[in-house]
């Protein structure tokens, strides 16, 4: 598996709202590839479950996809400048608990319809860009591996 991302040092944060759980805000600082070249993923895994696909970003120009259960929910923006991409999920509840990753895109496919499932595959495998970012775990974020 390749290393070439980060948490961010300055976060996660949680932030306390209006809502009954807040909003959290996790970010992937990227690094050793174009950055816009690739699609960008956030995957979570809930304790004892497999991966479930969250949505997607396309950095070169922030066209964004999001799986449908967590619309209205999370939002995936990103920083070319420091080649980041960030995840931010609301209306956070116990049901949220899981580690979220980020990752790259392979490359080894460019058609968009496959890219989604593709990369989750090659995550299984340990062939992609992915890394542990932060577990949301009841009303407190713990760093990941």
């Amino acid at each position: 598996m390749h290393r070439g991302a980060v948490g961010s040092g300055a976060g996660p944060v949680w932030h306390r709202g209006e809502e009954a759980w807040g909003t959290v805000k996790i970010s992937c600082k990227t690094s050793r590839f174009t950055f816009t070249d690739y699609y960008m993923y956030w995957v979570q895994q809930a304790p004892g479950k497999g991966l479930v696909w969250v949505g997607e970003i396309i950095p070169e120009d922030d066209t964004t996809n999001y799986a449908e259960t967590l619309k209205g929910r999370v939002s995936i923006t990103t920083d070319n400048s420091i080649s980041t991409v960030y995840l931010q999920l609301s209306r956070l509840s116990p049901a949220d608990t899981a580690v979220y990753y980020c990752a790259r895109h392979s490359g080894q496919d460019a058609i968009h319809s496959r890219a989604r499932t593709l990369g989750i595959r090659n995550y299984a495998k340990g062939e992609s860009y992915v890394y542990s970012v932060i577990e949301v775990k009841n009303s407190k974020c713990q760093k990941g591996h």
